[in-house]
């Protein structure tokens, strides 16, 4: 039974659009993560 109900919100949030296909990041993010990474 929670097999379907899984399958449910999944069909239902696709449908709806609740799970974007594509993310968007801010990039300047990525470049003081990177730096981070290699301070350490």
């Amino acid at each position: 039974m929670s097999v379907m109900n899984g399958f449910r919100s999944d069909l239902i949030g696709k449908l709806l659009l609740f799970q974007p296909h594509i993310l968007i990041y801010e990039f300047d993010s990525f470049k003081k993560n990177k730096k981070k990474l290699k301070e350490s």
